[in-house]
């Protein structure tokens, strides 16, 4: 698979770390997993309507699942670490904590670009470019 790669270069050791721009729906799905696995259902739901408000997730009786969605991202993002695809979610956890944030930051804007593409060219449901009128 051919794909564009971002680099980050971190401010004080300089770590080449390139990270991927986009993530295949497989590299994707540990990301949902993580969430999915997070997410409550209220008893009283109706799964064939489900509402917003019967839909919770919560994280903050665990804040350790914090650290847990790093680890994630950094697996699912990464692709390689000063040229070495081996092991980058351990060498980035060896990293100073300020490298491993500017890291995980570059990842969350990365993605926040990725969902404003996505909300501009997936189109929403149940619209339609056909008028009712047509005959």
């Amino acid at each position: 698979m051919n794909r564009e790669n971002r680099e980050l270069v971190t401010s004080v050791d300089k770590h080449v770390v390139l990270i991927k721009s986009w993530l295949t729906e497989k590299e994707n799905r540990l990301i949902q997993k993580f969430w999915a696995k997070q997410t409550k259902i209220s008893e009283n739901a109706d799964f064939g309507n489900l509402e917003d408000s019967d839909v919770k997730i919560d994280i903050t009786s665990s804040p350790e699942l914090i650290l847990d969605y790093y680890d994630i991202l950094i697996e699912a993002y990464v692709y390689s670490v000063d040229e070495s695809t081996e092991g980058v979610l351990e060498k980035i956890q060896d990293f100073r904590k300020e490298e491993y944030k500017e890291v995980t930051a570059f990842i969350q804007k990365l993605q926040e670009e990725e969902k404003k593409t996505t909300l501009k060219t997936v189109p929403i449901i149940g619209e339609s470019s056909i008028s009712e009128d047509q005959n």
